[in-house]
Formats: C-alpha cells, structure tokens, sequence
C-alpha cells in the first residue's frame, strides 16, 4: 500500500505518461500495484491458517453486502447519472476506480456462497466476460463514433447512451470475438 502512494505521489504525468486521446495520459501503474495489494492480503489470509475469516458465514455475508454496494456505486459513477458526481470519471480518477476496482474482485472472492458469488456467476455475466478482451478493445471506438454521428437530441441522456452503447459494443464484440479472436486462440493449441 505504501508503494501504491509513493506511486501516486511522485511519479505524475511530467515524470511519467503514455500518449492517448490526444493527451498525455496518467500511467496507469498504480492500478496494477492495486490488484498486486489485494492479492497480497488474500495469499496473507490463505496462508495465515490461525486468521481464517472466510470460513465464518457472517463474514461471507458481509463480504458480498460490500462487493455489492461497490459494483453499484461504480456503476452508477460511470453511467454518471446525478449531475454532482459528472466530474467523477474513471480517466480523471483512475486510482481511485482501479483500487475499488481491486477491493471489488477481492471482496468477491471472499464472498463465498453467497448472493455476490451468484450474481458474479450468473449466465448474462459470464457471456459478457468471454467477450471481454473484444468489449474492452471495441467499447472506445463505439462510443466517440456514437458521439459523432448522433445527433444530442437522439438518443440524449446519459443512461440512454450508456445502454445503447453497451449492447451495440456487446453485439460488436460478440462478432469478433466469434469470428477472430476464439479461431485465433484455437490454433495456438
């Protein structure tokens, strides 16, 4: 965690950037060094055979009560539906969404039989999950075409596009990830 903040504090963008959307952007190290901390507390807690808090009920139930709350508030944030919370975007407050991003995957592996785990396994989660390399890839693109050729007052509103971008960037990402990138994967074995 320490090095998570030295990161953040010291190496900004006049140090260090990557150059995208026209802009030097944020290196985005200090998410990778948040999923490198909660895996770190989750092999201390495998490990630690004394502190086993997985195997409590209670705990579990707690576990998905938050991973739950979390998943809705970032989603909430990025679809930014209430005008106090616009400036709350993940490109501007990366760290932030990347570290919650980070306690969300680590709360649901704790979460262990319970509505967290259920709904993360859930049939429509996971078709969305083996496109998601093509989701990820496509999803930009979709939405500054969106952004360009419809015109505000089609289609308005921030909940409207963050659905027909979705599904149009899913159906998308369905074709290529049918068509190139599960035949590709197939002839590396």
């Amino acid at each position: 965690m320490a090095i998570l903040l030295l990161y953040h504090r010291f190496l900004t963008i006049d140090v260090i950037y990557f150059y995208g959307y026209g802009v030097h952007l944020y290196a985005l190290t200090d998410i990778f060094l948040s999923g490198v901390f909660f895996a770190y507390i989750f092999h201390w807690l495998d490990q630690n055979q004394g502190f086993r808090p997985s195997d409590s009920r209670i705990f579990r139930r707690l576990c998905s009560f938050m991973g739950l709350l979390l998943i809705v508030a970032l989603v909430l944030l990025s679809a930014q539906l209430f005008e106090r919370w616009r400036f709350f975007n993940a490109l501007s407050y990366s760290s932030t969404v990347g570290f919650f991003s980070g306690a969300f995957i680590f709360l649901t592996v704790l979460a262990k039989q319970s509505l967290l785990e259920k709904i993360m396994s859930s049939y429509i989660l996971r078709a969305i999950g083996i496109v998601g390399f093509s989701f990820y890839l496509l999803h930009p693109l979709l939405l500054s075409l969106y952004k360009e050729t419809v015109p505000a007052h089609y289609l308005s509103g921030n909940m409207t596009k963050f659905i027909v971008v979705g599904i149009t960037s899913y159906l998308f990402a369905t074709i290529t990830y049918t068509y190139v990138e599960r035949p590709f994967l197939n002839k590396e074995k």
